[in-house]
């Protein structure tokens, strides 16, 4: 009897590792998907941001608040974030297409799967009107 118990909590325990650790060894899925899309929008904020903050640069210029030298080293640092954040945007954005290429393949053979099931379903109720 001890035994049998000590199997049984063991076999609950192993379960209940699994159900913990699972979605870690395989790679978060969805949480991963939300993950990307949070730093894509993100990264969309920052570069709104550095836009707005070039068009304030050009208006200061053009109203000779700055002077050019000022001027050139900003915008030259501006253009340079902006360019890093759009090649951090598209690394995200690709890895987010991915996702979607993986989850689109996933449907269809979750579909394909129901349709067989459908159809097994359908000849065993058509086998059992028959008889």
């Amino acid at each position: 009897m001890e035994i049998a118990a000590v199997l049984i909590g063991a076999i609950l325990l192993a379960g209940a590792l699994f159900v913990t650790f699972a979605p870690i060894y395989r790679g978060g899925g969805a949480e991963r998907g939300e993950e990307l899309r949070y730093q894509a929008d993100d990264l969309r904020n920052r570069l709104n941001r550095v836009l707005d903050s070039i068009v304030d640069l050009d208006f200061d210029f053009d109203t000779d608040k700055i002077d050019y030298d000022v001027y050139a080293q900003q915008r030259k640092m501006l253009i340079g974030r902006g360019v890093s954040i759009l090649i951090r945007l598209d690394k995200i954005e690709a890895e987010l297409f991915e996702a979607d290429d993986d989850l689109e393949t996933l449907v269809e053979r979750r579909r394909k799967e129901v349709k067989k099931t459908d159809s097994a379903i359908e000849a065993a109720i058509a086998r059992r009107r028959e008889a």
